[in-house]
């Protein structure tokens, strides 16, 4: 049954009807993720694919306050052209349905906005994940130089850290302040942004973790922290399934790697997905079986296009100037994302652009693929 608090475009409602596959393309890269006129051709090209592959195309957004499966095309022209689009994720649906905005969904509120309709596949360029702490460790880094020449300079660090063996635990602050934290006013703002890096968590992942549908993407955004993403979909019981590979892909890099073994050129192995699939009806029969057993969703990760992919070593550098130079602005929260890949793409001269809107089509064509094998699962085929 439809929930009476959502609108289906005709063609999707009579495909949701008929049992016949759907599959639902997330707005928010429309309205924030590519530049005009990148975005409207990029999300034409997706519905597109998904039709190639035999399916629907259902691209979701809240259309001022109507949360809203399957747009027209001429929703989706104004949604790439319009300013201001709010950027919603499964937190933020209430308020955009309350306040009868115009929103553009994230991962999150596709999932949910999907699943209530029944849509089981869901195709995307990257999921979002736990953020890097670079940030952090060069403020320790910082810290720690300040309470070097802190020492050096005066025994002010020193009687801090007498003072800390003798007052126990508020001690304990003023000894790392004297030791390598340098003085304890500048140790506690590093131990700040510290904390804040590593809180910085996207919902997507909680999201996977509850809402049975399978989402296919290129990996993780590359600027993430991706060996803790992956950690983090372990402990909530996310299966990541690798199409094709044994190592999960990175966004605009094809193989995941942790940027500190990226920036000495160390070689190593790359992050390893929880299962290799070969085809669309491999998948089919593992996201059928973890969601008849109790499970929630589940990633599909294709790497991107080789012809487009960015080298592992040139897309660090890249970051590192994109993200000093959020820092250096006080660029936080939900801004950072849209502010780095537009960076990115700037400081390697469109190539992330490029490869940004090759994954997303490679990926629609193959959740197009899955979502007909998976209705031939739930059909007994």
């Amino acid at each position: 049954m439809i929930p009476p608090w959502l609108k289906l475009s005709d063609e999707v409602a009579a495909a949701i009807i008929a049992s016949r596959p759907v599959v639902a393309l997330e707005s928010t890269l429309i309205a924030h993720g590519l530049p005009w006129p990148t975005n409207l051709e990029t999300a034409r090209e997706s519905e597109e694919a998904v039709r190639t592959a035999g399916a629907i195309p259902a691209t979701i957004a809240v259309w001022h306050g109507t949360p809203t499966i399957g747009l027209t095309p001429e929703q989706t022209e104004t949604l790439a052209r319009t300013p201001g689009v709010v950027k919603a994720s499964r937190r933020d649906l209430g308020a955009a349905v309350g306040l009868k905005q115009l929103a553009a969904t994230t991962v999150s509120a596709t999932m949910t906005l999907a699943h209530a309709v029944g849509v089981r596949v869901f195709a995307t360029g990257g999921i979002g994940g736990a953020h890097r702490g670079e940030r952090g460790a060069w403020s320790v880094e910082r810290g720690t130089e300040l309470g070097e020449r802190g020492t050096r300079n005066s025994e002010r660090g020193t009687k801090a850290e007498k003072r800390g063996v003798r007052n126990g635990e508020q001690g304990a602050g003023n000894s790392e302040g004297g030791v390598g934290g340098g003085p304890r006013g500048e140790f506690r703002a590093s131990r700040l942004v510290i904390e804040t890096a590593l809180w910085d968590i996207s919902t997507d992942l909680t999201e996977l973790a509850r809402t049975p549908v399978l989402v296919v993407c290129a990996g993780a955004k590359s600027i993430l922290d991706l060996p803790r993403t992956l950690e983090i979909l372990e402990t909530l019981g996310v299966p990541v399934l690798g199409y094709q590979t044994n190592v999960f892909p990175a966004f605009y890099v094809r193989d995941a790697m942790p940027g500190d073994l990226v920036r000495v050129g160390r070689e190593r192995p790359g992050l390893p997905v929880s299962a290799r699939v070969e085809s669309s009806a491999d998948t089919a029969a593992i996201f059928d079986a973890h969601v008849r057993m109790g499970g929630g969703g589940a990633v599909l990760a294709q790497p991107c296009p080789a012809d487009v992919a960015i080298p592992p070593d040139e897309f660090e550098d890249a970051l590192g100037r994109a993200q000093g130079e959020a820092d250096a602005a006080g660029i936080s929260g939900p801004k950072v994302t849209p502010f780095l890949l537009a960076r990115l793409a700037e400081l390697t001269g469109g190539r992330t652009l490029i490869a940004n809107r090759a994954l997303i089509v490679h990926n629609a064509r193959l959740a197009g693929e899955v979502a007909v094998a998976l209705t031939g699962q739930s059909h007994g085929g």
